[in-house]
């Protein structure tokens, strides 16, 4: 994402990345979709704003937000 500047939140670049690396994109696409998936980033979001974190990456060390 960073090397490339490749916005991997749009499918369509997400499924070229997959085919890039040599893998089939669309068992990859069907679990970012699932209820499961979208569920669990919904609750990391909501913990990742709650802890203060401003932007990815984030690292959190000792209480300190890098």
């Amino acid at each position: 994402m960073w090397q490339v500047d490749r916005d991997l939140a749009e499918p369509q670049v997400l499924a070229q990345t997959a085919r890039d690396a040599g893998l089939d994109p669309a068992p990859l696409l069907a679990a970012a979709s699932s209820p499961e998936v979208q569920s669990s980033f919904a609750q990391n979001s909501a913990a990742a704003v709650a802890r203060g974190v401003f932007g990815s990456p984030t690292y959190i060390v000792d209480r300190d937000i890098f």
